[in-house]
């Protein structure tokens, strides 16, 4: 996949650089990491989409869930659109989309590392991330999604 990101190339620069001057790095990888504002959203893809999981022969299954960017009765509330996308026979965490306004990138960061990391969807909805009314809500709609995705793959396993 090709993937033109500023971070790809600063990371197989490092290695290249190591290497030649007599290091042993190696570049392990990495992922399409994507975040946009149009208009007044942010929107960020990480990882693989539904199809692009298709191609690459998983088993991919998407679950959009619509959540709030903070508790609801504070003011500034918006919603928060989150696609994720997994492996139904590993259940692994393949890919995500969110869209929203304020906060929305930075949650599909933390679904980045997830992806990097191999993360299966049931520890992505055990996810330990801050509680603050004006600024996060008690469980935040990364790890909903993950949580209805899950149920999802069970129905249809």
């Amino acid at each position: 996949m090709y993937i033109s990101l500023a971070t790809t190339a600063s990371k197989t620069g490092r290695v290249a650089g190591e290497n030649a001057a007599g290091g042993n790095a190696i570049f392990k990888g990495a992922i399409r990491a994507i975040g946009v504002r149009v208009f007044d959203k942010e929107v960020a893809h990480v990882g693989l989409s539904l199809k692009e999981a298709k191609e690459a022969y998983y088993d991919g299954v998407a679950h959009t869930i619509r959540a709030q960017s903070h508790v609801g009765i504070m003011p500034g509330a918006k919603e928060i659109l989150f696609t994720l996308i997994a492996d139904r026979k590993t259940r692994r965490l393949l890919g995500a989309n969110v869209i929203g306004d304020r906060g929305a990138i930075l949650r599909a960061n933390t679904l980045a590392v997830a992806i990097r990391h191999g993360m299966l969807i049931d520890e992505v909805e055990q996810f330990d991330l801050i509680y603050t009314p004006p600024y996060a809500p008690l469980w935040d709609g990364s790890a909903i999604a993950a949580e209805q995705l899950g149920k999802e793959l069970k129905v249809k396993s």
